[in-house]
């Protein structure tokens, strides 16, 4: 696959990454001129129908998410037998190439775990299930920006095909983090993936996952009839606020979970904001309501008294809100308010407005004038100037709650890299330093004589920076140019030789007979054929010659009574000979010479200097 060009427009540059179902490749969109990822179905797939159906449709459909969290789907297609998905293409690691580096912070896993969150979320609503969450699905670039990949994907080719061991391929890859309904091979809804994200939390949190086994069946028995091992026997180091999150996260029974991706993500930013987490357990959580704060993981000695005094203001907070929303109704009733009252306790939903491409102070003043609030996620270089809006999400033309949250990620401006020196390097290699600093690469082609195939013959710019995506344009040789093999039979060989070097083209000879007294000899045979294209400095012609032959020639001259003047020249292989020279008398009579000379040669008769 890797050199060969898909859908005529994708030209695939290298292997990336293996999974069960598919192969991904680095390739580069001819049409666009960008780098891509292409996700090619394997080959024993591509014969099931049902499961290509499948894979298409819920490739097409994950295609209509666009948020910064999710790795974008450009294209779905066929080649021939291959079936293949374009996607972004992300420069960085998986989160498992991350975990097993060593220990992730805290703040970190919290903030990883809150973007696959924001993934999720808009993943959810709309209508897409992602049924694959592990961290090899999860990418990271090398700011550390996450991007989650495979939506839909999953779906197509873990529908039906739950744990069998026909599919050992794909249930190694993920059995580890299925929820226990999918392990039932049940119904696998946004709770499943919410259970997936708690895994990926917990093996982040303390560096492996929660069960493992010998099979892919025993690791699938200990999700549906194991209890999670606690957090705090690993690592005591964990609040045990951020505990409870993924405890309640990895509940087996799906209706004590969090109910949606956005509760979670609130617990998330609940602890990452203010340090403190109040979780809601029911009947497999203790049927309790808890707050959690950082006072805990500092002051484990005051535990039971903190816990204690917070149940209480939990519980005074909730007392006080009731009383609040009685004295609102009656003001309202007796008021004859009743609307005011409703309008008071409905929280209306406001369009969001779109802000991408803005300075953050005019974003901010369109959010806020509309009752909604925003929240700065993170900062990447990019073509807008510093400080304007890059992604926001939800995306403009959505609505939100007055008081919910736009996301924003704003621009550091542009990033200028040094453009590295690849003249000399194969052009894969070339395609490959180019891209990976962050450049576009637009690739033009000539013969060189004197470049190999292959190769880099120059580039442009030749040095100096560059923005990233901008465009560097290297010329790769294709080698000499092709030339047509001239016909060379019957033609003598120093002409043969003359023509052969004009083209830069080596020869060799076999002689079909000796060649004897022969000066020279003639082409009876050529590899080669002619017009044949060929490359010069890369083919060898192969000539067979024979020997010329000796031939003899009888010439009449008429010599005149008083004597004439007879010479008779030979121009043949030899060059120009003359064989006779001499004066001749004795009355009018024909005379008679005879003469020898090479194959192919002339002769030529001057009577009294005058040619006959």
């Amino acid at each position: 696959m890797v050199g060969q060009k898909l859908a005529n427009r994708y030209h695939i540059i290298e292997k990336i990454g293996t999974g069960g179902m598919a192969i991904v490749y680095k390739a580069r969109c001819t049409l666009l001129n960008r780098i891509v990822a292409v996700k090619v179905l394997k080959a024993q797939f591509v014969h099931d129908q049902e499961l290509v159906r499948r894979f298409r449709r819920e490739a097409q459909a994950s295609a209509g998410l666009s948020h910064p969290n999710i790795v974008g789907i450009y294209d779905v297609g066929q080649d021939k037998q291959n079936y293949f998905i374009v996607m972004e293409y992300v420069a960085g690691q998986t989160l498992k190439d991350y975990i097993n580096e060593g220990k992730i912070n805290l703040n970190e896993v919290l903030n990883i775990a809150k973007n696959i969150c924001k993934a999720l979320k808009h993943a959810h609503d709309n209508s897409i299930i992602h049924r694959d969450i592990k961290p090899q699905n999860i990418l990271l670039t090398k700011e550390k920006h996450v991007k989650v990949t495979d939506f839909g994907i999953a779906k197509a080719i873990n529908t039906d095909q739950t744990l069998t061991m026909q599919n050992t391929n794909t249930v190694l890859g993920s059995v580890h983090y299925f929820s226990p309904e999918q392990a039932k091979g049940n119904y696998a809804g946004a709770q499943s993936d919410i259970y997936s994200l708690g895994i990926v939390m917990y093996e982040m949190l303390t560096g492996k996952v929660p069960f493992d086994g010998d099979s892919p069946i025993s690791v699938a028995i200990k999700h549906i009839q194991e209890p999670v091992r606690p957090l705090d026997e690993l690592n005591a180091d964990i609040p045990e606020g951020v505990s409870s999150i993924v405890k309640k996260a990895v509940t087996k029974n799906k209706d004590m979970r969090y109910k949606n991706a956005e509760e979670l993500l609130n617990d998330i930013r609940s602890w990452l904001n203010y340090g403190a987490v109040e979780i809601e357990e029911s009947d497999e959580l203790d049927q309790k309501t808890q707050r959690f704060s950082i006072a805990e993981a500092t002051e484990k000695e005051d535990a039971d008294e903190i816990k204690g005094t917070q149940k209480g203001k939990a519980k005074a907070k909730k007392i006080t809100t009731i009383v609040l929303i009685s004295l609102l109704l009656v003001a309202g009733l007796i008021g004859g308010g009743y609307a005011l009252t409703k309008r008071a306790l409905h929280v209306p939903e406001v369009p969001v407005p779109n802000v991408e491409g803005l300075p953050l102070s005019e974003a901010i003043k369109e959010i806020e004038d509309l009752g909604l609030q925003y929240v700065i996620e993170g900062e990447e270089h990019s073509n807008l100037p510093t400080n304007h809006v890059l992604y926001q999400s939800p995306s403009a033309g959505s609505t939100r709650r007055e008081g919910r949250e736009v996301s924003l990620i704003l621009s550091l401006g542009a990033q200028y890299i040094n453009v590295p020196d690849i003249v000399g390097e194969t052009e894969r290699s070339a395609l490959n330093t180019l891209s990976e600093v962050g450049f576009e690469v637009e690739v033009n082609r000539e013969y060189d004589d004197a470049v190999e195939s292959g190769k880099v013959i120059s580039q442009s710019p030749s040095g100096g920076s560059l923005q990233r995506e901008e465009v560097v344009s290297i010329l790769v040789s294709e080698g000499p140019k092709p030339v047509n093999m001239p016909g060379l039979i019957d033609k003598d060989l120093n002409e043969a030789n003359d023509l052969l070097e004009q083209l830069g083209l080596n020869y060799t000879t076999r002689w079909i007979q000796p060649q004897g007294e022969s000066p020279s000899g003639i082409v009876v045979d050529q590899n080669p054929s002619s017009n044949d294209e060929i490359l010069p400095g890369q083919t060898t012609v192969e000539l067979s010659i024979r020997p010329y032959e000796r031939i003899e020639k009888t010439v009449e001259v008429d010599v005149d009574f008083f004597g004439t003047h007879v010479r008779i020249v030979v121009e043949d292989i030899e060059g120009m000979t003359t064989v006779v020279d001499e004066r001749i008398s004795g009355g009018r009579r024909p005379r008679e010479f005879d003469v020898r000379l090479w194959e192919g040669g002339e002769v030529r008769v001057f009577v009294d200097g005058e040619l006959q």
